[in-house]
């Protein structure tokens, strides 16, 4: 049998913390990787991005007083249930473009990336006004 480990859950504004900080790391692993025509480099770039949204959304989450999502699907199944749509879709180009075909399958389509990149910046931004409100 395997068990779970249970780690300690973070605040909602440390989260929130976290993922601006998963942001930042994964737009600098991208440039990065693009100036030293390093793809492995800017295939990281994309899995961090896409994890301050997966980070974020979690804090929204929590925020709605529900229990933190602990993979993709709870994390849709959150946002569905909160009637987040604007913020769903985003997750899920973001689960395509970034995550699945960028990170997995290493399909490198910069224009689709850089596009992917301002649109989890947009909602990450509406996701911090939530999160600010009471």
């Amino acid at each position: 049998m395997v068990e779970q480990i249970e780690y300690p859950a973070l605040k909602v504004a440390e989260r929130f913390e976290s993922a601006k900080e998963f942001l930042r790391l994964g737009k600098d692993e991208i440039a990065d990787g693009r100036a030293r025509a390093n793809s492995q480099l800017e295939r990281q770039g994309a899995e961090k991005v896409f994890h301050a949204l997966e980070e974020a959304c979690t804090a929204l989450a929590e925020k709605y007083g529900l229990k933190p999502p602990q993979d993709h699907d709870s994390i849709r199944d959150a946002l569905q249930f909160k009637g987040e749509t604007r913020i769903l879709t985003t997750f899920e180009e973001a689960y395509l473009i970034l995550h699945t075909a960028t990170y997995y399958k290493s399909w490198i389509n910069r224009k689709a990336v850089d596009e992917q990149v301002k649109r989890v910046e947009i909602v990450m931004e509406g996701i911090r006004n939530k999160l600010r409100q009471r």
